[in-house]
């Protein structure tokens, strides 16, 4: 919730448009870094449960302090900094522990555990966003640091024991001493690995420019705390589901592209619609249409990542995508889409950010096509 009501939160307490897209930009920087180095820890140095218990802990403290810094566009920028170093990697480490441990534990699918995330935020946003509307905006990093004492303290409870499958080893895969300059190569090396990550920032570029819009156009048509609450809800509500689904398509056999390709089609639709639509109950109901797009863009993305790398370098495959992904995505949908919104209008803007969804699509085939020439090649 925190990455849609900041923008509320700068822009009521007296921060321009472009200073506020600019500390949003600025976290994704700092992410960018964060995001691969911790995940290069986790696989080469300590273990991930280890590295995510040490991004909680610091994480509470730097929400606390964030409705102290408000005063400060200095202290501002550094807590959120801050911020984007320890709490926003935790997404691509949550889906790393998630990814390994599904392969040594039949307790665990991906689709159930990432899914049962996305209908909590479902929930939360619904009567958060209603709660914020009377206690006021700062209300909401004293709820984060809440969670994230929980979600710490469970942390600590994660023993990652395998069942099922391969029962008799250890559920974190064999650390090998390997450099992080070695681990990017590795990566770099692999056509389809990079070939995927060009795939997800286009996808995602539209993506961040209707999300940098959302809470800009509801407070824009009227709209209250309340009003940004629903559009979170809708826009999480069915991601569970769509998850499961997804788990359940890859269980019955079917390619992984299957849901890629759907994932796509309904972020481009919803990127359009949103520069369309005039009326704030319509530009609300639109956002159900991210339910299904990340609902099976996300488990389709860390699947195709798990396809593409080793085990050995999971964490740091999925983190550094993640992390390029944000980055570069934030930088051509926020920044650069704010601009041509400026431009063109909210219309074409959007109409063209649909048109590089869609070209995002089209840099996945051939991660498709190598992958059929491997098959064809091996016999499998």
């Amino acid at each position: 919730m925190q990455s849609s009501f900041i923008v509320s939160y700068l822009t009521r307490n007296g921060y321009s448009n472009t200073l506020t897209a600019n500390i949003v930009f600025l976290m994704s920087i700092m992410n960018l870094a964060a995001q691969p180095m911790w995940g290069f820890v986790a696989d080469a140095k300590w273990d991930i449960k280890s590295v995510i218990l040490c991004c909680l802990g610091i994480s509470i403290p730097v929400l606390l302090l964030m409705p102290v810094a408000i005063v400060s566009v200095f202290f501002t920028v550094t807590v959120n900094l801050m911020y984007g170093f320890f709490n926003q990697p935790l997404m691509g480490l949550t889906d790393a522990i998630t990814n390994v441990t599904a392969t040594r534990n039949s307790f665990v699918v991906y689709g159930v555990t990432r899914g049962i995330g996305s209908f909590s935020a479902a929930i939360a946003s619904l009567f958060i966003g209603k709660l914020l509307d009377i206690t006021g905006l700062e209300t909401l990093f004293l709820i984060n640091a809440g969670l994230c004492a929980i979600a710490f303290c469970l942390m600590l409870t994660f023993r990652g024991v395998t069942y099922g499958k391969d029962s008799g080893s250890s559920a974190w895969p064999v650390r090998e001493r390997i450099t992080i300059s070695a681990a990017a190569s590795v990566l770099m090396k692999n056509k389809r690995y990079i070939y995927l990550v060009v795939s997800t920032i286009m996808l995602n570029a539209g993506n961040r420019l209707a999300n940098l819009y959302v809470p800009i156009r509801i407070n824009g048509l009227g709209g209250a705390s309340s009003d940004l609450g629903m559009a979170l809800f809708l826009n999480c509500i069915l991601m569970a589901p769509c998850m499961v689904l997804h788990s359940w398509m890859i269980h019955r056999g079917m390619s992984n592209h299957i849901p890629y390709f759907i994932s796509g089609l309904f972020a481009a639709v919803r990127v359009y619609c949103m520069g369309i639509t005039g009326t704030l109950s319509s530009f609300v109901a639109i956002q159900i249409l991210q339910s299904f797009a990340y609902g099976l863009m996300q488990p389709s993305t860390i699947q195709a990542i798990s396809e593409v790398s080793p085990i050995q370098l999971r964490s740091t495959a999925i983190s550094l995508a993640i992390a390029v992904q944000i980055v570069l995505s934030s930088l051509v949908g926020n920044n650069l889409g704010s601009r041509l919104v400026e431009m063109l209008g909210i219309k074409p803007a959007f109409g063209l950010y649909a048109l590089f969804t869609l070209i995002g699509l089209a840099f996945y085939l051939p991660v498709m096509h190598k992958e059929s020439r491997q098959q064809i090649e091996t016999g499998i």
